[in-house]
């Protein structure tokens, strides 16, 4: 498996087709959301060059409200490709990403709240039956 952080064209778009096949409305990609910048997808291949899953960030006030944050938006592995540690590389990644380009402090709106609380995400809330996580990467530690 091979992980791209660096911008893919052919990669990136088989993600977000595959994003768009499960959800029927996705956040670009690309640039700065509500005025903070954010960083690009992150990617997993086959050893082929072929799709198997992806993560993207995106930003949203915090679960207080008072500021603008990044948030990991989706998390997509290939149903062929599940339960194969891929989720958990993408988001060791992301955090390792997000320390490298500044950010300090990532959060996850999920139904699968275990694939985080394992990497050190704390539960801080919930909405709508799904947790809401936090990890503080100046703390912790990415990688």
């Amino acid at each position: 498996m091979k992980i791209f952080v660096q911008p893919n064209p052919k990669l990136t778009e088989a993600f977000r087709t595959r994003l768009l096949q499960e959800w029927s409305e996705v956040d670009s990609f690309e640039g700065a959301h509500e005025g903070v910048s954010v960083p690009g997808p992150i990617i997993a291949a086959d050893e082929q060059g072929r799709f198997i899953g992806g993560l993207s960030f995106t930003s949203a006030y915090r679960p207080n409200g008072e500021d603008i944050c990044v948030w990991v938006n989706t998390v997509l592995v290939d149903p062929n490709h599940r339960g194969q540690g891929i989720a958990s590389v993408l988001i060791e990644e992301a955090e390792h990403t997000a320390l490298q380009t500044g950010i300090v402090e990532l959060f996850v709106l999920s139904e699968f709240p275990a694939l985080y609380t394992k990497r050190q995400w704390e539960v801080i809330g919930a909405h709508n039956q799904e947790s809401i996580l936090t990890k503080s990467l100046q703390v912790q530690g990415a990688r």
